[in-house]
């Protein structure tokens, strides 16, 4: 959530800083020179660029563990129950962890 918040806000001020680009009127030759010497155009994309690069790092900071498949898979029992009981809360005792890691890894 906090990825997509990154993306939106760096969006949102960039909307804003376009607010103070120049306007480009075609009957008057002055504010086509005014466009062509300002270069608010630079803060425009770099607040979207910045905010993007910020929320690729989170992204791929936040992602801690591989997938539940990937550790059936490698055969990582160990973690792939500390997993399972992250995941899923086993109130009743029908079936535990280690019964749903060997269900996983007899499907593969």
């Amino acid at each position: 959530m906090l990825i997509n918040a990154g993306i939106v806000i760096g969006s949102f001020v960039s909307g804003f800083v376009a607010l103070t680009l120049p306007v480009e009127d075609k009957n008057d030759l002055e504010s086509y020179e005014a466009l062509k010497i300002d270069e608010n155009w630079r803060l425009v994309y770099g607040f979207s660029a910045i905010s993007e690069v910020v929320s690729l790092i989170f992204l791929l900071c936040s992602i801690k563990h591989i997938s539940l498949l990937d550790l059936v898979k490698t055969d990582q029992k160990e973690e792939g129950i500390k997993l399972i009981k992250k995941i899923y809360k086993f109130s009743d005792e029908t079936c535990t962890a280690e019964e749903w890691m060997e269900h996983l890894k007899s499907q593969i």
